[in-house]
Parts: structure tokens; sequence; C-alpha cells
């Protein structure tokens, strides 16, 4: 009875983990795709033999996996417990707490997405594979340890842990080795900027989620859009404000003859 009942409390807790991260993983998916599509031009200037200008766009495009995979997590904290509830029901909402933690990986996720696939076009693939299984190990094994302790919420914790701990560190040596981007580089030109726009609005949007998860569907969706595009509105000037990005688009505005 007891092993029947331990059988069905699994089943419980993976669906409704399933179930509360399938928009985060949506969203995560989404916002690479712009980021993912610069990779063969950063291939080729590392060929150009010429680091400022590699460093400059390495750093351009984690600016903007950054600003997206946020305006997905804010998405994340705000309506997933609407979106959930009206979708399959509120008893298949892990709970804020695991929301939280699901909003989080969507960041943390596309870190570690930058880092692995620029270091890997830039000549770094086997080290981004020893360093994802060893990271992946580490998080099995924190997953059963953490999911014992702390019940369904461990399972996400654990990913944060793996990846945030393990995995980052691992892979930032390769970044500054191919492309002049380490770890001061990152802090001062990325995630600094990022987190004096982005933070403010993270934390309005996870005290608001609680009190828009009764919504009815048919709000909850349009709701969701309009935050993210506020988001990407709020810190555009991660994107158009950095230097580089900000020069060549006064280079390619200078092209056309004034009205």
């Amino acid at each position: 009875w007891a092993f029947q009942a331990f059988k069905f409390l699994i089943v419980a807790w993976i669906t409704m983990l399933a179930m509360t991260a399938k928009l985060g993983q949506t969203l995560t998916q989404m916002s690479w795709v712009p980021g993912d599509s610069s990779l063969v031009g950063l291939a080729q200037l590392s060929g150009e033999g010429n680091p400022a200008r590699l460093s400059a766009a390495v750093t351009a495009v984690f600016r903007v996996y950054l600003t997206l995979a946020t305006a997905g997590a804010c998405i994340v904290f705000a309506v997933n417990g609407g979106f959930v509830s009206a979708w399959v029901g509120s008893g298949r909402f892990a709970g804020p707490v695991v929301n939280g933690m699901l909003a989080s990986m969507v960041v943390v996720g596309s870190v570690v997405h930058g880092l692995a696939t620029i270091s890997s076009v830039l000549g770094r693939r086997l080290q981004v594979g020893l360093a994802t299984l060893l990271s992946g190990l580490v998080q099995l094994t924190l997953a059963f340890v953490l999911g014992r302790r702390f019940g369904l919420m461990g399972v996400p914790l654990a990913a944060i842990c793996a990846q945030g701990l393990v995995l980052i560190p691992m892979l930032l040596p390769s970044l500054k080795d191919r492309a002049g981007v380490g770890t001061r580089h990152l802090l001062r030109d990325v995630f600094r900027p990022w987190a004096g726009r982005s933070l403010p609005v993270i934390a309005v949007c996870a005290v608001a989620g609680p009190a828009l998860n009764a919504l009815p569907f048919w709000i909850v969706i349009p709701i969701g859009g309009v935050i993210g595009l506020a988001y990407v509105w709020v810190a555009r000037g991660l994107i158009l404000d950095y230097a580089p990005v900000a020069d060549l688009l006064r280079k390619r505005v200078a092209r056309f003859p004034a009205a």
C-alpha cells in the first residue's frame, strides 16, 4: 500500500511539474531564436582575427539572449498560474514557489545556452560537451537529494544549482579564451545594466502573479503578451544603447537621405 501511494505521489508530482513548466519551456525556446540566428556570423567574425569586434558582437548577442529570456520569465511569473489553472485546472499548478524557480530557470537556462552555443561555434565543442555531461550528473544527484528533502520544489532547485554553480563556471573560461569575454566583462557590460532595468519589473510581476491566477483564459493570454512587450520596451536600452549596436544603427540610418 505504501509503495502504491508513493508511486501515485511521484506520478502526480511529474504531471504537476510538467504542466507548470510548459509555458516557460516554450518561451525559453522562442527567446533563443534571434540569438541563435547570429551564431554563423559570430563564427565568421572569429575567423577575421579582430578580437575587439568579436568581443563586442558576443556581448551584444548575450544582451539579446538575456533581454528576451527575461521577457519570458516575467510572463511566467505573472500569468503562468492563471494559464495552468485555465488550461488543466488549478490542481495541476505547482504553486508560486515552484513557479518562481521555473521562471528563474528561463533566465539561467538562457545564460547557459548563450555560453554553450557561442563557445561551441567558436571552437570549444569538446569542453562544452564535457561540462554539460558533468553538470547533468550533478543535477541528477541533486534532484534525488533535494527532491527527498524539499519535495517537488527540489527538482527545479537542483537544475538551478547545477547550472548556476557548476555549468556556468565551467563554461566561462572557454568563452574568455575564444572571445575575450570573461566574468568581469559580462558583469560590467551585460548583467549590471540588465539588473538595473529588469529586477524591478521582475519583482512587480512576481507580486502580481497570485492576483492574476483567477482570471479567465481569454484574459490571461493577452495580459501575458502585453507584459512581455512592456518589458522589452522598458529594457530596450540593453540592446539599442550598447555602443557598438548604437554606432551600427547610426551608420545604417545615415545611408538614407533626409526627407
